[in-house]
């Protein structure tokens, strides 16, 4: 840690941590983004989003290079920075409402006895309790479990086992993303033609893989 009062002490760390995921912008740009495009053009999202991956895996190789050659305090210098540019952008950029929301606040003003109920508790229960909710969100706790173990123990490995240095380890987050363009790209075509559910279950089939394969 750049800051010796964060890095003497496991809880700082794990408070640092966890506050940095608490914080994160991704699922609110996505929303917004998904929002935006509309029921009509929804499948355009993959091609948005690709950008992303590229900035991310461009951005790897990149600090992977500057962590070699400045130290490792630089990628804290440089992340807290772009964190603070992408927070004033979403501040300032960014509607208080979506468009959904502003439809519902707009019906509520005006005095839609339905609409001015809000969202009722029992709802969000009952809804939390379908079946198809809860298998999702299970889902989502596995890859997400599957995705931490990943991302947290591959460096550890490639640096300790492998000598690797840090340029490298960017390689492998940027050669990663090479993989993802083509799935952004026919975004669209996949979800017609397969369908959510086939593709978060060939998601975790192909994490299994993956996870299972770094075990050897």
């Amino acid at each position: 840690m750049s800051l010796a009062f964060v890095d003497d002490n496991f809880y700082h760390i794990f408070g640092c941590v966890v506050g940095m995921a608490l914080f994160k912008s991704t699922g609110v740009i996505d929303a917004y983004t998904v929002d935006f495009l509309g029921k009509n053009h929804k499948g355009l999202y993959g091609s948005i989003r690709r950008w992303a991956a590229v900035s991310w895996g461009v951005g790897a190789v990149i600090m992977g290079h500057l962590t070699d050659a400045y130290g490792f305090n630089v990628n804290f210098y440089l992340f807290g920075g772009v964190s603070a540019a992408l927070l004033l952008f979403i501040t300032w950029g960014f509607p208080v409402r979506i468009k959904s929301e502003q439809e519902s606040y707009d019906r509520r003003s005006a005095g839609d006895t339905e609409e001015s109920q809000g969202p009722r508790p029992e709802e969000l229960r009952k809804a939390l309790l379908r079946p198809a909710i809860l298998f999702w969100l299970v889902e989502v706790a596995i890859v997400g479990a599957a995705m931490a173990t990943v991302e947290t123990f591959l460096f550890v490995y490639l640096q300790n086992e492998l000598n690797a240095s840090t340029a490298l380890c960017g390689y492998t987050v940027g050669i990663t993303v090479i993989f993802e363009l083509p799935l952004f790209a026919f975004s669209k075509l996949v979800l017609e033609k397969a369908g959510h559910d086939v593709l978060f279950l060939a998601a975790l089939f192909a994490y299994f893989l993956r996870a299972f394969g770094y075990s050897f």
